[in-house]
């Protein structure tokens, strides 16, 4: 069963109040107990991409169109399907709706999927708030899920905070339970710190703790390895593979860590400039071996890091995307081989479609899409 199905999902950015092209512009799916794993480099569109799947598009002004459709126990949710009426263009000047567009994901949105979705972000310190203690933090999760999502919960902390009730005692177990769920062997000691008094990546686990405590369906984990290094990486992938089994989750892993990205996730995207480029399973895109790869894929794996962005090989800003043509075509080495030259001609008149090369397995080239020119 397919848990989010993104159609046509576009981000369309405002210059000068006219309508410029789309910063982003994706389609994907993700299947109940998969990880879907999204790779790229800074400017590449990841973070616009997981707002936007939140109703949280973050361009002032700008657009937000397609369809996002969550399916929670067999119903579907499409949280886009009343954002674009807070987009107005009058005499050529577009006026958007920014507070009544805020109010109505937090109205609307956030309620469909609060207990259904969870955001890790990618700094651990920066999800904890440095001015309370991790047991404040946790309770406040926790009770909130118990008592269906009531805000109140500072109402009720004097009485929580001071007197050793089984309800606080519940909660607490529960809390601990979740830390040793982590891996994270002295749940007391954890609970009774503040956030700086945790190394990255114990922040990092708490963090994940946190975002489990709904009991949520779905997971974005969005560089989750940011800041961590080669050994608390291989610890976290163990613990994120474990958690994704036990919890039955399904998900979304954003980062710019490919050898990452491959241990964890069951299908790989690769986005380039707001557009994902090449999608399949993992253990395809990532075999240097596989004969049907992406150009710009097997740039990634010469290198097993994004980090072209300080080479100079490839401009992979959404802002600088070119508007006619294939617009990797300048960095394509394919194309700087000019061995097919109607082949190329192609590459400069039309954007490349997205071409199935085996089951699962889709490719946005005009080499595959002609393969008489191989």
């Amino acid at each position: 069963m397919t848990i989010l199905d993104v159609k046509a999902l576009t981000v369309g950015a405002f210059r000068q109040n006219q309508l410029g092209y789309p910063a982003l512009e994706i389609h994907f799916h993700v299947n109940a107990g998969e990880f879907l794993g999204i790779v790229g480099e800074s400017g590449s569109g990841k973070t616009i991409t997981t707002l936007a799947l939140l109703g949280l598009e973050p361009l002032q002004p700008g657009t937000l169109t397609g369809e996002v459709t969550f399916r929670f126990n067999h119903k579907p949710v499409n949280i886009l399907s009343d954002l674009p009426r807070f987009v107005e263009q009058k005499n050529g000047t577009v006026k958007k709706k920014i507070f009544s567009w805020r109010n109505h994901v937090y109205k609307q949105v956030k309620p469909l999927l609060k207990n259904n979705v969870a955001y890790v972000m990618q700094d651990g310190h920066k999800t904890l708030n440095p001015f309370l203690r991790i047991d404040t933090q946790m309770l406040e999760i926790l009770w909130r899920k118990h008592h269906n999502g009531r805000t109140d919960f500072w109402k009720h902390w004097p009485r929580i905070q001071f007197f050793n009730t089984d309800e606080k005692k519940r909660l607490l177990e529960e809390a601990r339970q979740l830390l040793l769920a982590v891996n994270l062997r002295d749940p007391d000691k954890v609970l009774h710190a503040y956030p700086h008094e945790l190394s990255g990546g114990m922040a990092q686990r708490v963090s994940i703790a946190l975002a489990l405590a709904s009991k949520p369906r779905f997971v974005i984990l969005d560089e989750p390895t940011s800041g961590l290094d080669v050994t608390l990486q291989a610890a976290l992938i163990e613990l994120i593979q474990s958690l994704k089994h036990k919890f039955q989750l399904s998900g979304i892993i954003i980062s710019h860590d490919l050898y990452f990205v491959s241990q964890l996730a069951d299908t790989i995207a690769v986005m380039y400039s707001g557009q994902i480029w090449e999608r399949g399973p993992a253990h395809q895109v990532i075999h240097p071996e596989y004969p049907w790869k992406h150009p710009y894929t097997k740039f990634l794996l010469d290198r097993l890091e994004l980090s072209f962005s300080r080479t100079g090989h490839f401009n992979n800003n959404i802002w600088n995307r070119a508007q006619s043509g294939c617009p990797i075509r300048e960095s394509c080495p394919v194309y700087k081989a000019n061995a097919h030259p109607e082949l190329n001609r192609q590459c400069n008149a039309q954007h490349p479609p997205m071409v199935t090369v085996a089951k699962g397995h889709w490719i946005r080239c005009w080499q595959f899409a002609r393969r008489e020119w191989q």
